[in-house]
């Protein structure tokens, strides 16, 4: 296989001919990635507005509204099967039974809400 080297002169690893830099090749082998070399990803960087993206108290924050999310979506999910068996079942249930649903699916509407403007919150606060 022939050998592309990056440019004249250039200081970076070759890479091979249809390779692509930073991804693995078929014998599992890492490509060097001429972007690593210069230190352009090397350690926590500042974003682009000087923020720090992995600051702990938005991202704990955000990854903890996430998960509650993802919970409340399969407790929502497992009350409406408990309705509609109960519907099988009993044919016509209490009318507390009807209500179950209707928890899970505020606090869903509230994190889906607060997840759908916090992008654009940090962007506008930046």
């Amino acid at each position: 296989m022939a050998d592309v080297s990056a440019g004249a002169g250039s200081a970076e690893a070759a890479v091979p001919a249809g390779a692509v830099a930073g991804v693995p090749d078929t014998n599992g082998d890492r490509l060097p990635d001429p972007r690593v070399s210069d230190g352009m990803f090397q350690g926590r960087q500042e974003s682009r507005s000087g923020r720090r993206p992995w600051a702990p108290s938005v991202s704990r924050m955000n990854k903890l509204i996430r998960q509650v999310h993802r919970w409340l979506s399969m407790a929502f999910t497992v009350s409406v099967v408990v309705v509609t068996g109960a519907i099988v079942v009993a044919g016509e249930p209490a009318g507390w039974v009807y209500a179950l649903p209707v928890v899970p699916a505020l606090l869903l509407l509230i994190s889906g809400w607060y997840l759908l403007a916090a992008p654009y919150l940090r962007r506008r606060a930046a």
